[in-house]
C-alpha cells in the first residue's frame, strides 16, 4: 500500500493503524536545505538549515525555547 501527499498542500495529514497488528511504515523523501514544514492543525513550523540542521518554530515566528 502507498499514500502519496503533495508538496506545498495545506492540509494536515496522518497515518493511522486501526488493527492490533503492529505496523511498519517506509518514509521516503528528502530534507532539501532551507526547507520548511508547516504543520497546520498546531502552533509549529519546521525550518531546515543549509548546514543540515533544523528548527521549530511558532506560527508567529517565536521560536521553541527548550523546556529543561
Amino acid at each position: 500500500m502507498a499514500a502519496g501527499f503533495p508538496a506545498g498542500a495545506q492540509d494536515g495529514h496522518h497515518l493511522m493503524n486501526d488493527t492490533e497488528e503492529t505496523a511498519v511504515v517506509l518514509e521516503v523523501g528528502d530534507r532539501t536545505a532551507m526547507d520548511v514544514a508547516t504543520y497546520p492543525d498546531v502552533d509549529l513550523h519546521l525550518k531546515w538549515n543549509e548546514d543540515g540542521s533544523y528548527q521549530f518554530f511558532h506560527k508567529d515566528g517565536r521560536p521553541y525555547e527548550d523546556e529543561d
